[in-house]
């Protein structure tokens, strides 16, 4: 089942390209294939955790301590989210001048593409520890089983957005069959592994949301007046920008 999430996940991105080939053009398979790619270093980066939690996560689930099991979680998912909005806002902030200074500007839709891609894992990332519960509960099945319909989901509205959106509106099919997913994985945790999930989103979300908004809002607003057509200028401002995130 494990292996059939994974296969699952990949597939309804990597099918994609193929898709774009049959109903867009292969301009368009360009701007979906590097956002992809960047797509697949950010969830490496911010995936860092996966798995080394499970035996933690399988000792607390035998004991029956859901309240430790809750505590790891938000801690986990406090120190997961800092990583995820960082890039995620790192590029929404730099991500244009990024691409520019990368592969030039014919690609510009690929900016579009890479956030609606790694949008949603500031909050599936966040709850490794609840994947990991479900492994020590052996309650896969519900899980791949939702991975699968959320994926045919994907590529069917990519179907229809294709034709006239290209490779943004892939990127939004997508997009739309993740938030089904984290809402329905979501309802899950809660009814069957009994997860206090409104707790988990507010210590580790809603608390930090805010703050988070209101740096990368200065930062937004200061980038205006920056410019960072050179490497060294966007390497420069990136640490910047890390540094402050980090300390704050």
């Amino acid at each position: 089942w494990i292996f059939l999430i994974t296969m699952a996940h990949r597939f309804r991105l990597t099918f994609m390209p193929s898709l774009l080939g049959m109903m867009s053009s292969s301009t368009e398979i360009s701007i979906f294939s590097l956002g992809m790619s960047i797509e697949g270093m950010v969830y490496v980066l911010s995936s860092a955790l996966n798995g080394l939690l499970l035996p933690r996560v399988t000792q607390l689930s035998h004991r029956g301590d859901s309240k430790a099991l809750l505590h790891l979680t938000i801690r986990v998912g406090r120190i997961q989210f800092y990583v995820i909005t960082l890039i995620f806002f790192g590029f929404v902030i730099l991500g244009q001048d990024f691409l520019r200074l990368w592969v030039g500007d014919n690609f510009n839709n690929t900016y579009y593409v890479v956030l609606l891609l790694i949008g949603t894992n500031i909050v599936s990332l966040t709850q490794q520890v609840t994947s990991d519960l479900v492994l020590a509960e052996n309650k896969v099945r519900y899980t791949a089983t939702l991975t699968f319909v959320t994926s045919g989901l994907a590529l069917l509205g990519s179907i229809f957005l294709a034709p006239t959106m290209g490779a943004v509106g892939c990127a939004l099919s997508f997009f739309i069959a993740m938030c089904i997913n984290i809402i329905l994985l979501n309802i899950f945790y809660k009814n069957t592994l009994g997860v206090n999930v409104s707790e988990f989103f507010y210590q580790c979300h809603i608390k930090l949301l805010p703050v988070t908004i209101i740096v990368n809002v200065v930062f937004f607003a200061i980038k205006q007046f920056v410019v960072t057509d050179k490497w060294s200028a966007l390497i420069l401002f990136g640490l910047i920008y890390s540094v402050s995130i980090f300390l704050i």
